[in-house]
């Protein structure tokens, strides 16, 4: 006797919970990252939080347990966001390994760019989180590990989208900016320099491959 699998009737009135829950959990990590990003995690109250987001402190904790969880989950956010969008990038660039670290390398701008606050707290505030927090995040961070070395500066100046970016590849580092009154064509600018720069290294690198013999 064939069994068939069990169908679920949509229930319209959990989907709308679920499209609120998300909605406000976004709201509240947003205004977490800007205020902490701000002011730093250390000086901000629970109800600085509320007031930032524009709702009450007995609302945020409906979502999170306390400034340490809140804090967690936008640096887990914005790694979440490294975690899909690098690989993804690397897919898409075929198989040339200078094409596939330029393409990366654009994907963690552009990750930085829109997640701007969160990326501040990522970096300056992780060593404020617990053991067990930290150890999360190294899980995370395994995800993008393509770009093991890259400093990267995204600033504005005189309505000027400025970025800067230093590399730490084998054998060398790679330097490049650009500037653009749109921050994404900046990046395509960037990305583009950086390109040239690791086919050029790359070239350098077979010449004295072929020179040595091996």
């Amino acid at each position: 006797m064939s069994q068939s699998a069990a169908v679920h009737p949509f229930d319209a009135d959990e989907a709308a919970r679920q499209t609120r829950s998300r909605v406000r959990s976004a709201q509240l990590l947003a205004a977490a990252a800007r205020l902490m990003a701000r002011e730093g995690s250390g000086a901000v109250s629970m109800q600085a939080l509320a007031e930032e987001a524009g709702v009450s402190v007995g609302l945020i904790y409906r979502y999170f347990g306390g400034k340490d969880e809140l804090l967690l989950a936008v640096i887990c956010n914005v790694l979440d966001a490294f975690a899909v969008a690098v690989p993804d990038a690397i897919e898409a660039a075929g198989p040339d390994p200078v094409r596939q670290l330029a393409a990366a390398f654009r994907a963690y701008c552009t990750v930085i760019d829109t997640h701007r606050h969160a990326a501040v707290l990522t970096y300056r505030e992780s060593k404020r989180l617990s053991e067990e927090s930290r150890e999360k995040l190294k899980k995370l961070e395994g995800h993008f590990d393509k770009i093991t070395n890259a400093e990267v500066i995204i600033k504005v100046d005189k309505l000027q989208q400025k970025i800067e970016a230093t590399l730490q590849i084998p054998g060398g580092e790679v330097v490049a900016n650009a500037e653009h009154e749109d921050m994404y064509a900046s990046i395509d600018l960037l990305t583009d320099k950086l390109d040239r720069q690791l086919k050029k290294h790359k070239e350098k690198n077979l010449s004295l491959l072929q020179g040595t013999g091996r």
